[in-house]
């Protein structure tokens, strides 16, 4: 009741002081994070607030609005320094370029000159049903790609950009999209925001591969791509002897996440073969996205603050690559080498996402005659392996990157969304519950395997459940002490690993929802 009533204080405080020309009311910082992060649900104005570059905030509680042709926010703003100190309140005309992140806690409506602000937001909602069952385990994805013919839960062909979970993370991510023969005029793609999720496309393009009879083309985790010949499967695994969902997974160690575990695959492959490769099929649990909602609970109310003074510092990436990552590791492949008696590392595999599965291929250095083994050592409980495969490296290829000639956006043709992923200085925005379909040209006399480029990021939606796990200390010991935070995280995980799957599938948008475990 408590908080029901200190919920409803906030709401006729931010209607009353959007309604007036000049505010008398001086909100403290602590205010001004529950007005954003506590109100989604009570019936006040849009609020805003914006991060700036030099480390500044300013509330705007109500009444504001964009003018699109000065691309600034314009209304009464509270305004504090880089220490969250009070400095004025006043009538603002904010610049868009001056702002690193901004919160709001409703849904932007990006018709009414929002969508200027939409690639820069963070959204604050409520939790659906199915979610409230498992909080960190609710369904979240940058971009996923289709087929027109995919159907069901598990048919999405790539996620893009996965590792991009703010804007100064953006980068480009080539999929295979597992079309090794295709030889039409016109192709379509269909794209999907299927996660409570801000998109933000920089571009989408195909990279269509010529190949000749009886070659099938496969691209490196560095983004070389390679025809090859032959397949040849493990002899000592039928599950990983066929690309058809069957994965192997094992469940998370107990008592520490970080713990390794080995597999070991032996292949009879033709002696007369000199280039030899690794195809691996594989994606990986949910563990990683769990980690990613737990650092967002972590950060509670101060998400947007904290995200936001990693953008201005610019050491995201590394503090990210330092942590976790660096416990967590690679899928790592080892090649046994029979005259010295030692496994030989030939390299990693590693792409982030819980939803695609990818095909990477791996030049083995060191080629052994008759009989291969090979040894994959990775985390336990973090991947999920559908088909291992030697294959016969022929020759590199160039590949070709082709635009999208047409695009719709819900079925309806949208010249804007062609323009704004064709264009580099553009970006196309995708809220949840949009649909694309892109078209490419492609030459109907040739045969081609097909791959998706898509550049851009994401922010996710922050959710008001997560609010009450709120704990920099536990954040600080995930970034800076990592092997320790998965020791004394295990217990905690495993008990959300009994049923995350089913929440997180469920939890698509749109999805239907599936039978949850008592």
């Amino acid at each position: 009741m408590k908080n029901y009533v200190l919920l409803w204080g906030l709401g006729l405080l931010i209607l009353s002081a959007s309604a007036c020309k000049e505010l008398e009311y001086k909100w403290h910082y602590r205010d001004v994070q529950d007005a954003v992060h506590k109100t989604q649900d009570i019936p006040t104005e849009s609020i805003l607030k914006a991060h700036l570059k030099n480390g500044e905030v300013y509330f705007f509680p109500g009444a504001w609005w964009v003018d699109t042709n000065s691309r600034a926010v314009q209304g009464m703003a509270y305004h504090y320094d880089a220490n969250r100190d009070f400095l004025d309140s006043a009538e603002r005309s904010l610049p868009i370029a001056s702002v690193s992140l901004f919160e709001v806690n409703k849904e932007l409506d990006i018709s009414s000159g929002h969508q200027m602000l939409a690639p820069l937001t963070v959204v604050n909602i409520g939790l659906s049903f199915v979610c409230l069952a498992n909080p960190k385990a609710c369904f979240g994805s940058c971009p996923t790609f289709y087929t027109v013919e995919d159907q069901g839960l598990f048919s999405a062909r790539a996620e893009g950009f996965s590792n991009a979970i703010c804007p100064s993370l953006e980068y480009a991510d080539i999929d295979d999209l597992k079309i090794s023969e295709y030889s039409d005029s016109l192709f379509t793609l269909v794209m999907k925001n299927e996660a409570q999720e801000t998109h933000v496309l920089r571009s989408v393009q195909l990279v269509a591969l010529a190949q000749n009879e009886g070659e099938r083309i496969y691209q490196s985790r560095i983004g070389d791509f390679y025809a090859t010949q032959g397949l040849w499967m493990p002899r000592n695994n039928a599950l990983l002897a066929a690309a058809d969902g069957q994965e192997y997974f094992s469940e998370a160690d107990a008592e520490n996440l970080a713990s390794k575990e080995e597999l070991i695959l032996e292949f009879d492959v033709d002696p007369s073969q000199e280039d030899l490769g690794l195809v691996l099929d594989f994606r990986q649990t949910l563990m990683t996205t769990y980690f990613i909602y737990s650092a967002l609970s972590y950060m509670g109310d101060e998400v947007a603050d904290i995200i936001a003074k990693f953008e201005n510092s610019g050491d995201l990436y590394e503090t990210m690559d330092k942590g976790l990552k660096s416990e967590l590791g690679e899928l790592e492949v080892y090649l046994w080498n029979e005259e010295a008696q030692r496994w030989d590392l030939q390299g990693s595999f590693y792409e982030t996402g819980p939803i695609a599965i990818n095909r990477q291929i791996l030049d083995l250095a060191h080629q052994p005659k008759g009989p291969l083994k090979l040894k994959l050592v990775m985390n336990l409980g973090l991947w999920r392996i559908d088909r291992a495969a030697i294959c016969s490296i022929q020759r590199k290829l160039e590949p070709q990157a082709l635009k999208p000639i047409a695009v719709r956006k819900a079925g309806i043709v949208s010249a804007q969304a062609k323009t704004e992923l064709n264009d580099p200085d553009l970006q196309l925005v995708s809220m949840p519950g949009d649909y694309f379909e892109l078209d490419f040209s492609l030459d109907p006399n040739q045969n081609y395997a097909l791959f998706l480029k898509a550049e851009g990021y994401y922010l996710e939606w922050m959710r008001k459940e997560w609010l009450a796990d709120k704990d920099l200390w536990k954040l600080r010991q995930m970034f800076k002490q990592p092997a320790l935070y998965l020791k004394r995280e295990a217990e905690a995980y495993k008990i959300y690993e009994q049923n995350m799957e089913e929440v997180f599938w469920s939890s698509q948008v749109p999805a239907e929802p599936l039978t949850l475990k008592p």
